[in-house]
């Protein structure tokens, strides 16, 4: 029996398989946001990505959940959510805007 045996039961039609994890801080924040990386997410060559928390400052309505988590490799994936926290980080610092921790917001299904 081979992995692929036993993802290949009929009632299974995607399986992702955890490829990496990074710890990241962000600017001035002590809570350090965990970056899963997977792959097998849309075919077996595509990568994709999960986070421990969300960015929401005081410029943004919500805490940003980006649509936009595939990619084609590891390294573009985990771009893609640096990018996801960074940029809206970067904006309210910019803006005069103190960082502050609660600025991070969990993940439930982390």
């Amino acid at each position: 029996m081979t992995i692929e045996d036993a993802l290949t039961e009929k009632s299974v039609h995607e399986a992702w398989r955890l490829h990496s994890e990074y710890r990241v801080s962000v600017g001035e924040l002590t809570q350090q946001v965990r970056i899963r990386i997977w792959k097998g997410c849309k075919g077996a060559s595509n990568y994709c990505y999960t986070q421990s928390h969300y960015v929401h400052t005081p410029l943004q309505a919500g805490p940003y959940r980006s649509n936009a988590i595939f990619a084609d490799d590891e390294a573009s994936a985990l771009q893609l959510a640096v990018r996801s926290l960074t940029t809206f980080y970067d904006e309210a610092v910019g803006a005069n805007r103190q960082p502050d921790d609660s600025w991070l917001v969990p993940n439930n299904y982390f």
